[in-house]
């Protein structure tokens, strides 16, 4: 019942190449599409230009061959440019149009649909949405590589995991994969090249923002649905696609309140008050059960737990200014003892200017709320210079997310570890 908002994680970028580029199947198949046999493979959709050279330079282990991955010893990758949202360019009949040409099974296919609806460097002809999905910025739900187009899986992550770790984790995997198309040229795309590459372009993989196990799920399994198709479609429709439903209200006004720092290991709730309250107002209860638990335990007859809990001067367990989550910024103050006062105040400002914007939209829709705060915070957005600022802030403190928000952020789990934080022993 807290919970208004949900959290994504990243997972690792050494995994089976057949996830990390975007379909959640494999293919024993070349990945330039779908294969005869229908099997899913990676999210690359065709090789646009002539075919490739059977370059036959020594591989990496000193085989000559045109299928193992070059040598990349002085490889820089292009910048990260940030995704943006653009709703309402495309139609759920042009995204249709688009996963058909270039997932389908051929790339002459594909190739008309580029000459037809993406805007040429020279100023040539193109459509809205075309060039939504194919920008010249690289930006868009698909990419061009190498003369490959493939899907933007890195955009998709920056959108959908709105941590700090988010904007990292997505130019960390595009430069990864970016690094492993150019080891690969030779070889047209081939799986077992671009498996062997990526594991040599993501250095100290265990390390990076990325670094969680791939069956933590998080936003790559979000962003890579099933098939080529699934993940063309999911990205190509939430950065592209329909009208949004609760569009984000004004923010010219607000102004964040005052950072109170949370005061960590206060010892006021015991293991059974914390469980007794999340039953009461956590994801299974209702305002019937609620209602009774803050009468008895918050304001002046209240108790030191209650109060703890829901302080009033806003740095308590829940922080009602995102509408009621558990105190993310607090732990996160708490935790990281070099960063966190200065992460905390930006994530508590950030967090309530989308607060501010998509207030009305719980309820409306499943989604809604949350593609509220994404168009809120993306460029051009009335949270924009809130979000960058947190992300500047908060960029040291990225491990510290995960820990405060085990299960997503206003979760029972979570909800039960920041209360023990701040208010248990």
């Amino acid at each position: 019942m807290v919970a208004m908002r949900a959290s994504w994680v990243a997972p690792g970028l050494a995994m089976a190449v057949c996830v990390a580029l975007g379909g959640t199947g494999c293919s024993s198949a070349s990945a330039r599409g779908a294969t005869d046999s229908g099997a899913d493979v990676p999210a690359i959709l065709f090789f646009r230009d002539a075919a490739p050279s059977t370059d036959t330079s020594p591989s990496r282990d000193g085989n000559a061959g045109p299928c193992a991955p070059k040598l990349m010893p002085n490889y820089s990758p292009p910048a990260y440019v940030p995704a943006t949202l653009s709703p309402g360019l495309c139609t759920a009949a042009e995204i249709a149009a688009f996963v058909a040409a270039c997932a389908g099974s051929s790339a002459a296919a594909c190739n008309a649909w580029v000459a037809a609806n993406v805007a040429l460097a020279d100023g040539g002809p193109g459509t809205a949405c075309g060039s939504c999905i194919l920008p010249f910025t690289n930006n868009g739900p698909a990419m061009t590589t190498d003369g490959y187009i493939r899907t933007n899986l890195a955009a998709c992550i920056q959108l959908t995991d709105m941590t700090p770790a988010g904007a990292v984790c997505a130019a960390d995997y595009q430069a990864s994969t970016d690094c492993a198309f150019a080891a690969c040229t030779s070889c047209d795309g081939e799986t077992a090249c671009l498996t062997a590459a990526l594991a040599i372009c993501t250095p100290d993989a265990g390390a990076s923002a990325c670094a969680i196990d791939q069956e933590n799920g998080g936003s790559f399994e979000t962003c890579s649905p099933g098939t080529v198709a699934d993940t063309a479609t999911y990205i190509a429709n939430l950065m592209c696609g329909g009208t949004l439903v609760c569009p984000p209200a004004s923010t010219t006004t607000y102004q964040p309140a005052a950072y109170v720092p949370a005061v960590g290991h206060q010892g006021v709730c015991t293991p059974a008050d914390i469980a007794a309250w999340i039953t009461a107002c956590g994801d299974s209860g209702t305002m019937a059960t609620c209602a009774p638990w803050q009468e008895a335990n918050l304001g002046t007859s209240g108790t030191p737990c209650g109060n703890c809990i829901d302080a009033p001067n806003g740095n308590g367990a829940v922080w009602y200014g995102a509408g009621g989550t558990s105190n993310v910024a607090g732990c996160i103050q708490i935790l990281d003892s070099a960063h966190g006062a200065a992460c905390g105040a930006a994530l508590d400002a950030s967090l309530g200017c989308q607060y501010a914007a998509c207030k009305n939209c719980p309820g409306t829709g499943p989604t809604d709320y949350g593609d509220c705060e994404i168009v809120a915070i993306s460029s051009g957005g009335g949270c924009t210079s809130l979000n960058v600022a947190e992300e500047s802030a908060c960029s040291a403190s990225g491990s510290f997310y995960d820990t405060c928000q085990p299960g997503g952020q206003g979760s029972d789990e979570a909800l039960s570890y920041v209360t023990t934080l701040i208010c248990g022993t």
